[in-house]
């Protein structure tokens, strides 16, 4: 399996998706999704 950094480093991904959010706590929650041209249609 691939490590984590050899993934996002591939040439194939074309879209980047980032999203935020926070708990009651004020506590940031994050998310990445990398795309490629096999989800974008």
């Amino acid at each position: 399996m691939k490590v984590h950094r050899e993934n996002i480093l591939q040439d194939s991904f074309a879209e980047l998706g980032a999203g935020i959010d926070f708990n009651d706590d004020n506590q940031p929650f994050y998310t990445e999704n990398f795309l490629n041209d096999q989800w974008l249609y």
